[in-house]
């Protein structure tokens, strides 16, 4: 398993879950409010947007400095 890829899957997985949470408290409004849950969500995308983003950018470093070694 490519190294960092255990962490895009756990948050996958809150995203998905919070991500639920929040549109059944927009369904059924009783329950309360979806604020926590919206937060979490946009926090954990952002987080996962600069991870990927920093693995890229290392994968093409590494890319390039492969290339210059050949």
């Amino acid at each position: 398993m490519p190294m960092g890829l255990p962490k895009f899957v756990a948050g996958s997985l809150f995203l998905g879950m919070f991500g639920y949470a929040a549109i059944l408290r927009v369904q059924h409004p009783e329950v309360g409010s979806n604020f926590i849950p919206a937060t979490v969500i946009v926090i954990i995308a952002l987080w996962m947007y600069t991870s990927w983003k920093a693995r890229k950018r290392e994968q093409q470093q590494i890319e390039l400095e492969e290339e210059t070694d050949h």
